[in-house]
């Protein structure tokens, strides 16, 4: 059995921005490069996708046989069953759990965080969502022991069947796990920043991040992505009218829940 298996969780459906994990940042899709950073980590110990049966997602599996990832197909809707029979199929005693649309996930981080998970003993660890994160958006790390997997899809009731997050179980039931939330280095504490692929202005972000580190480093960190948006203040204006939209489209009512990430 393995320790530790991160699981990616992509689809090419997305409303904002059309096959967004195949999208090319010098030269390379953005499933690629989250391959690339998820492999530089020492404490992987082995990567699967886990993407939906529709056809529209064969290129997705076709990559991955390029790439020799393991790649497997559930139901689109269903991502927590999705899961489940990934980790039924592969076992390990914790799982990351990625999404398609960051592909400038910091290795450090990542290992960081799963010396902290194992030595605290945590069921789950996370370094943020919504009010409680302290990294930028896109240098998210969920880690996981398999039982939490396995009680999200078995005990969850109907309203959670189509929930986008495959743990959605766990996070309406917080006192019942031991949870642990990794904070950022207060160098690199910028929740206010945005690193993925959600809108066609995130792609401008990432497009003028990566022309300027990858080619000197491809497998650059948190910190010079921050200091070189720190001294490009047109990119953080994009952030906040990026923001701004998200804002509004949130408010709109609060059934409509569209202006999630799809992955």
């Amino acid at each position: 059995m393995h320790k530790t298996i991160a699981l990616v969780q992509v689809r090419m459906g997305s409303f904002r921005l059309p096959d967004k994990a195949l999208l090319k940042l010098c030269n390379r899709p953005i499933l690629g490069h989250i391959f690339d950073r998820i492999r530089a980590s020492c404490l992987v110990d082995n990567i699967i996708v886990a993407t939906s049966n529709k056809k529209t997602d064969n290129s997705i599996s076709e990559f991955c046989i390029q790439e020799n990832i393991i790649c497997e197909k559930g139901d689109e809707e269903d991502v927590s069953k999705r899961m489940y029979d990934v980790i039924q199929k592969y076992p390990a005693e914790n799982y990351l759990r990625f999404c398609g649309d960051a592909p400038m996930q910091d290795p450090g981080v990542i290992d960081n965080i799963i010396r902290f998970h194992l030595e605290t003993g945590a069921d789950y660890t996370t370094n943020g969502v919504g009010q409680t994160r302290t990294f930028p958006l896109g240098i998210d790390v969920r880690i996981a022991k398999k039982y939490l997997f396995i009680d999200s899809f078995e005990k969850r009731k109907d309203s959670l069947k189509n929930a986008e997050n495959p743990l959605a179980y766990v996070h309406n039931h917080l006192e019942k796990y031991k949870i642990f939330l990794y904070k950022a280095p207060l160098e690199i504490t910028r929740p206010e920043l945005r690193f993925i692929a959600d809108y066609p202005e995130d792609m401008e972000i990432l497009k003028a991040v990566f022309d300027a580190l990858y080619p000197d480093n491809p497998l650059f960190g948190c910190r010079e992505a921050i200091h070189y948006v720190d001294s490009h203040s047109r990119l953080k204006e994009i952030m906040n009218t990026v923001k701004f939209r998200l804002s509004k489209r949130i408010s709109k009512t609060s059934i409509d829940d569209s202006y999630k990430r799809k992955c």
